[in-house]
């Protein structure tokens, strides 16, 4: 029989049809900006060149778009700008007040007078009425705005421009452009972040405060990128040389290679001479081939200009250049100053006026210096103090460095004059020899010796000393009279003017010390006397000498003048040595003396002696009048005639000079008017100046009454005057209760804080009183208020009133004790730079002061500026999220709950918030409370300012941060700020981005959903994923894994700043109650691709109002089963979530449709096994599940693997879980989970003979 052949095809039908997956070639777009989606690039493609131009980011709603393209892309210091709006309305009506803002940063209308490329990086081209002015208009005209929107500390702000008359019919489109110009004093410089001159545009429709449509564009500024820096070559930490000797440095200059730098043509090497030496040679590279230098003269000064024809990007030179340090001065140190040496090319740009050369680059290193080590140096020690007449001693040393002895070593030792020398008091060392006092000199002492040989590191010393006398100087010749200098004559062949001398001496001061002061309130610097009532000066006298003075006597000046009317009280002066007791009276004469125009009352005292060591003090009282409150009268000593009074014990004629510690005491004159305040009760009862209250204070305010009291204490003069209560914001005006004062003057005139009661005509010794009626009504803040009073007078020598507060202030103090606890706070950015909507993490530190007890009750809120989005909580124990909302400002409030803060403790709230998706530099502010709290201070005073919130302000900290259009890898979850329910569709991309000179092949793209998030789709114009994995078993089972392969990013294109390439996928919400987290990872043999700074995988969150019970599958179709094949697999999860405070137990039956198998848990409780018709059961009795912690739900989740019979199924399999019993209702269920069937494949048998 013929041998049968039996062949087997097989013939597939699906119950879906599946697009395959797409192979894609497109180029990946280039942009200074994230922006369109780009389509994959495989391996194999051959890629298109870079775009010259970057492409902008557009976000479009409602039917409307901008764009804005900044040209060109790259851009050097003085070139012109130009930004390129286009505008489109396609969403099918006609638009009303259709307007685009612009927004530039760095920016200014006019170009700026400070030169600080930090702040300032681009400005209007015109000036005027046609600054920033649309020009090339395409389509309806353009009308700018009259005025900037600017923020002068930001130096952020624009324009708006109205689109023709602001309507706006279906389908016009158009563009304009504004011009712009980039200050010539922008450039790269190392150290600093790249220039990136931005702007963004916002598309605003009708009354709408929000924009329908947004782009953001930037250039970049290029130019070399130097790095110059300097260094000694000599070894060692503090390389010393003698005059005379050389020092080698060298100059090290770098291109750095940056995406903003370029090569450097015609490059200008620039080195001053240091002062004190001379240019000796100069070298390159390391081979130290000779590299003269251009000699030329700046700023008077010898200067080197080597010149490099080009230096590529990441290339270096090194100069080594000599100096020989002259023996002139300075003779400290061979330096090379900072501001003398730098560096500049044909790529830098000229100044604004040309003549004035090109901008120059300072290094990043500093002063470099060579220590200059004198050969021989007299040191002395600190002056010595010494007063008239007494004798002192003085020690000096002298140091030889010299590597050579010095025979023949001459010092010199020049006196000062007001000093002597004692004979024969000068060391025995070598010959010596004085010289008498001559011109400008107190004597010349000289000794002649011979010193070893010292080293560069170690001097040989001797040591010298001699004795002085103190002259009694007459006026002029104290302190001030010259100072002692020692020097040294050196041998032959050392340098002489670099040998060191030294100066200082003797500190010589008068024996008798005076001052004049008052022990009256002051006011500044000024007294505060009460018109025509005594007034008590004193004088002290003090003699630091060591031997009696006699003769001593005082003269003081009255005040004259200006109405001055100051009259010595007869009696009143005494004189003690500071024990009041021991004052005995001491009159003085009274006589006149001229001065210039004035004629002044004199108090004289005379024949005064004061032991060595003694102070005495003269005291007296003058009644005071003259002008009120406007004028100062001083009160002076006689210092010529009180030194002219004295003998000097040298010459025993007139005058030795007396120290006056103060010559003079001051005052200002108020009226002698008396005002008081109290705390009392509604009857008028003296409770005292100070009233201790414990708060909280009753809803309104707590009820005070104050006496207030106004008296004329004068016994002739009439006043016109008025009361005034200075009260506190928290005290509230209620009415008065009680006064004296006539009808018509009893209603104060209320003005912000301050009660003033009309003036009124007040009678010697009379008196008026008001009662006032006022409710305290402060926050739980534990402090003092104090109430303070003045009055208002009527000056009838100025004609108006003035208002007088009493010195020290009279006034009523309230004693709130409503909270002990004290706390800081401060806010700090982790980067001050961030990209648009890039996630920056932030942290609020909240500090407690108090030493002994932990701060409770801790709330810490951020205030995110207009277009931020708060992201995520960094999770800690030690904090919790408690909630955002939007404020009328714009701004969104966070906040965050904090643990109890242990003593002297802090704690660190780390959050990330998304940054605008506009340009700008805004503050974050930061503030925190607690309970039972006596304050909360905002950390660094100068990051701190007050901000309003819901009616009350508060100091806040701030940082600054910058929103600039930078390139991030960002994988991402659209509205990922909304709750998502089930059956939703979500966008997920993924973007990388290459900054990097190679592209990385091979790429992998792992993305990671979990049960609940299933993928349904690519985006337009993106590739599907290669490979989709369910996962059955692991840690991860349940979830699918979307797997892309053969991925390449392009290498960063020259012309560009980053190339990018995304990703983007719809995703469905299955039936889950829990947040759904993805998760994603990137890899490449070529390097590795990780996540933004501060990125997290995205979550999706779920909306659940209350207890919830859901079950889902890990599939919603059962593949094909191939005969011979194992029986499929798949899970459920059953889950409970609970967002309520309290706990709860539920009771759950599952029972498995017939051809289902329960396989294993693997995740959650075990159920009880049983089986009803044929079918499992499975049960779970009495779960508990967890209340809420925080912001997440109590959740349960059971997960279990079932096996499936594929003969005994047919259609599908319905498995419904049931809520047997529950402690709480239950008011959301997704109980049933579908899976549908393929059709099955056939076979059919092929048999050939």
């Amino acid at each position: 029989m013929p041998k049968q052949s039996v062949w087997w095809f097989v013939v597939v039908v699906f119950s879906l049809l599946f697009a395959p997956l797409n192979t894609h070639l497109v180029q990946a777009r280039q942009a200074n900006i994230a922006a369109m989606p780009a389509t994959v690039a495989r391996d194999s493609a051959v890629l298109a060149g870079p775009a010259t131009e970057p492409a902008p980011i557009v976000l479009a709603q409602s039917g409307v778009s901008v764009t804005i393209l900044a040209s060109p892309a790259r851009i050097r210091g003085g070139q012109d700008l130009t930004y390129t709006v286009t505008y489109r309305n396609n969403s099918g009506a006609t638009l009303s007040n259709a307007r685009i803002k612009i927004t530039w940063n760095f920016w200014s209308v006019a170009r700026p007078t400070t030169l600080n490329p930090d702040k300032f990086q681009q400005h209007c081209f015109d000036s005027g009425a046609n600054a920033c002015v649309a020009t090339n208009v395409s389509g309806p005209s353009i009308t700018r705005s009259g005025a900037a929107d600017y923020n002068a500390t930001t130096a952020v702000g624009g324009f708006t421009y109205t689109i023709g008359d602001g309507t706006l019919a279906n389908g016009t489109e158009g563009s304009f452009q504004i011009k712009l110009r980039v200050p010539e004093f922008v450039y790269p410089v190392f150290g600093k972040d790249p220039r990136r001159p931005s702007a963004s545009a916002e598309f605003f429709v009708g009354s709408e405060s929000t924009a329908r449509a947004i782009a953001n564009a930037s250039a970049l500024v290029e130019g070399p990128l130097f790095r110059l820096e300097k260094e000694r070559t000599a070894s060692g930490l503090n390389p010393r040389i003698f005059p005379t000797q050389t020092g080698e440095y060298r100059l090290r200059l770098t291109n750095v290679d940056r995406e903003d730098a370029i090569t450097a043509t015609n490059v200008q090497l620039t080195d001053i001479v240091p002062l004190g030496a001379e240019f000796v040679s100069s070298a390159r590279g390391p081979e130290r081939t000779n590299f003269p230098p251009t000699i030329t003269t700046i700023n008077g000064r010898p200067a080197l200009v080597w010149t490099i024809p080009q230096l590529l990007r990441g290339e270096s030179v090194d100069v080594f250049v000599t100096f020989r340090k002259l023996d002139v001065e300075p003779c400290e140190r061979l330096t090379n100053r900072k501001p003398d040496y730098y560096v500049t090319s044909d790529e830098v740009p000229l100044k604004l006026n040309p003549a004035e050369g090109r901008y120059t680059l300072a290094p990043i290193s500093g002063d470099i210096t060579y220590s200059v080590r004198r050969p021989v140096e007299v040191a002395f020690g600190s002056p010595q103090k010494v007063i008239f007449g007494q004798r002192s001693s003085f020690t000096f040393k002298v140091r030889n460095y010299w590597p050579q002895a010095l025979n023949g070593l001459q010092v010199r030792i020049e006196l000062q004059p007001n000093v002597r020398y004692v004979p024969n008091s000068a060391s025995n060392v070598g010959s010596f020899s004085a010289q008498p006092p001559s011109a400008g000199n107190g004597g010349i002492l000289i000794w002649t010796l011979n010193m070893p040989a010292g080293n560069i590191n170690t001097a040989v010393e001797q040591s010298l000393s001699f004795e002085v006398t103190a002259l009694h100087s007459t006026v002029g010749n104290g302190t001030g009279s010259g100072t002692t200098v020692g020097s040294v004559i050196v041998p032959a062949g050392v340098p002489q003017t670099c040998a060191g001398s030294d100066i200082g001496g003797f500190k010589v001061e008068p024996r008798l010390e005076v001052a004049k002061y008052s022990e009256a309130e002051k006011s500044g610097t000024t007294y505060i006397a009460r018109n025509n009532q005594p007034f008590q000066y004193i004088i002290s006298l003090t003699n630091n000498g060591s031997t009696t003075m006699t003769g001593i006597e005082v003269h003081d000046l009255l005040p004259a003048g200006n109405q001055a009317d100051f009259a010595y009280v007869t009696g009143s002066a005494t004189i003690d040595n500071g024990d009041l007791d021991s004052a005995v009276p001491f009159e003085p004469a009274i006589g006149s003396t001229p001065v210039g125009s004035l004629v002044r009352t004199t108090l004289s005292w005379q024949n005064i002696t004061l032991a060595p060591g003694e102070t005495r003090y003269i005291r007296y009282n003058v009644i005071t009048r003259g002008q009120l409150q406007t004028r100062t009268y001083c009160n002076e000593l006689d210092q010529a005639r009180m030194q002219n009074a004295l003998i000097n014990p040298d010459t025993n004629q007139p005058g030795e000079e007396i120290a006056f510690a103060s010559k003079q005491a001051c005052v200002r004159i108020t009226p002698n008017i008396q005002v008081s305040k109290f705390f009392s009760d509604a009857a008028g009862a003296n409770l005292g100046t100070t009233r201790i209250i414990t708060g909280p204070v009753p809803p309104g305010g707590q009820e005070l009454f104050f006496t207030l009291i106004i008296t004329n204490a004068e016994t002739t003069t009439t006043y016109t005057a008025g009361l005034v209560d200075f009260a506190l914001s928290e005290l509230a005006y209620q009415g008065v209760v009680f006064t004296n004062l006539p009808a018509g003057k009893q209603t104060p005139d209320i003005s912000g804080n301050t009660w003033a009661w009309p003036t009124l005509t007040i009678a010697p010794g009379q008196s008026y009183t008001v009662r006032v009626r006022t409710l305290f009504n402060p926050p739980c803040v534990t402090d003092k208020y104090k109430n303070a009073v003045g009055y208002d007078f009527f000056d009838s020598t100025t004609g108006r009133n003035t208002r007088v507060t009493p010195r020290p202030p009279i006034e009523a103090v309230i004693d709130y004790r409503c909270g002990s606890n004290r706390l800081d706070f401060e806010i700090k950015a982790e980067r001050t730079t961030l990209g648009l909507r890039d996630r920056g993490l932030f942290t609020i530190t909240v500090r407690n002061l108090n030493p002994n007890a932990p701060l409770e009750g801790v709330s810490a809120y951020a205030f995110l500026p207009p277009r931020y989005l708060y992201s995520e909580t960094v999770n800690s124990s030690l904090y919790a999220f408690a909630g955002q909302r939007a404020l009328p400002d714009g701004r969104t409030e966070v906040r965050w709950n904090v643990a109890p803060i242990p003593a002297n403790g802090k704690v660190d709230i780390l959050f990330r918030a998304a940054a605008s998706d506009i340009i700008g530099t805004q503050d974050v502010y930061a503030r925190a409370t607690a309970d039972n709290l006596l304050s909360a201070t905002c950390r660094s005073t100068s990051r701190c300012v007050s901000y309003t919130i819901d009616g009350h302000t508060y100091e806040v900290a701030w940082e600054r941060v910058t929103t600039q259009p930078l390139h991030t890898y960002t994988p991402r979850i659209e509205r990922i700020s909304e709750c998502a329910v089930s059956g939703e569709e979500r966008l997920y991309t993924l973007t990388m981005l290459n900054t990097n000179t190679i592209a990385y092949r091979n790429t992998t793209v792992t993305l990671t959903l979990p049960i609940g998030l299933s993928y349904l789709r690519p985006d337009t114009g993106m590739p599907a994923p290669d490979s989709i994995i369910r996962l059955t078993s692991g840690a991860q089972a349940g979830s699918t894994q979307l797997v892309w392969r053969n991925l390449t990013v392009p290498a960063k294109p020259t012309a560009s700043n980053v190339s990018e390439l995304p990703l983007a996928i719809w995703l469905q919400v299955g039936q889950v109650w829990s947040d759904q987290g993805t998760s994603a990872e990137v890899t490449s043999p070529d390097g590795i691709i990780p996540r933004t700074d501060g990125e997290v995988d995205p979550t999706v969150r779920m909306c659940v109002d209350g207890p919830a019970v859901a079950k889902t599958a890990s599939i919603t179709t059962l593949p094909p089963v191939i005969p011979g094949d194992p029986n499929p697999t798949f899970l459920y999860q059953i889950e409970v979530v609970n967002p309520t405070d309290s706990a709860f137990t539920v009771t759950l039956r599952d029972v498995l449709p017939v051809g289902l198998v329960y396989n294993a848990m693997l995740s959650g409780s075990a159920p009880a096994i049983s089986s009803a018709g044929g079918r499992t059961v499975l049960q779970w009795n009495n779960l508990n599940v967890p209340a809420q912690s925080g912001t997440t739900p109590g959740r349960v989740t059971l997960l279990f693997r079932v096996t499936v019979n594929p003969g005994q199924v047919s259609g599908g399999l319905n498995n419904t879980v049931e809520i047997l019993s529950s402690s709480t209702p239950i008011t959301n269920q997704l109980l049933e989970a579908p899976v549908l069937l393929s059709l099955p494949r056939m076979w059919v048998p092929y048999i050939t003979r």
